[in-house]
Parts: structure tokens; sequence; C-alpha cells
């Protein structure tokens, strides 16, 4: 994504200062990471429509083989609080929104993903947001 933004920014008829991302499902999860954790701030605006973008509560809410899966990966989360967390951008989004102040050329429009941490549920499933 951030190769592909960098290329479109090169090309005379793109204006590189109005490049946005959206995407849903496991695209949402990227384009979460690619606003939160590019140092470049390549996209003024991204729209993550639907999906995960904590871990953590990926595990929490997903069906058993989807949680087998994560733990073969990363270990059970309470063993791996924290690579878990490292893993999720939905994070990241809280210290961009801290200071946006320095990061007025971003937008971030208000999404599932923005509101799905520790102290708020989901929309879709009303299930709370992941465990303690």
């Amino acid at each position: 994504m951030l190769a592909a933004a960098d290329h479109l920014a090169g090309l005379d008829w793109v204006d590189g200062e109005r490049l946005e991302i959206y995407g849903a499902s496991y695209g949402n999860f990227l384009a979460v990471l690619a606003l939160a954790r590019d140092p470049h701030y390549r996209f003024r605006c991204g729209v993550p429509k639907f999906g995960e973008c904590d871990i953590l509560s990926s595990w929490a809410q997903g069906d058993r083989p989807g949680r087998e899966d994560l733990e073969r990966q990363m270990g059970h989360p309470t063993a791996n609080r924290t690579g878990y967390r490292a893993g999720s951008p939905v994070y990241d989004l809280k210290i961009l929104q801290e200071n946006r102040e320095q990061h007025t050329r971003r937008q971030i429009k208000r999404t599932m993903c923005q509101e799905n941490d520790a102290s708020t549920s989901t929309r879709n499933s009303g299930a709370t947001g992941p465990v303690a």
C-alpha cells in the first residue's frame, strides 16, 4: 500500500497530497495500519469500512478455528498480551487523535473500527470489546 502510494504520488497526473485509502474486511485492517503507522503520512484520508483492527478482539469474538490459528501464530493472549496489542493498529489511532494538532493533514472517518477498543462495544455484534 505504501509503495503503491509512492508510485501514484510520482505520477504527473496524480495529486500526491490528496491520496486516500479505503478497505473492507482484511483491507480494513490494512487501511487502518497504513494510516496509523505510516511516518510519512501518505494518505490524506482513510475509510476503514468494516472488519477488525484489534487482534485481541478478533481472537475473543472469533470462531474456534480462527482463535486456534491466532494462537498458533502468536500464542495465547494471556501469554502474549503485548504482542496482540502491538499487532493491532487501532491503538495507534488513539495516539494520532491525541496528537492531532501535529497531524492536521490526515482525516480519519469515524467507523466501527475506531470505536472497537476496550471501552466500547462493536456495533454489529453487540459483544463487548477486547477481554481484559
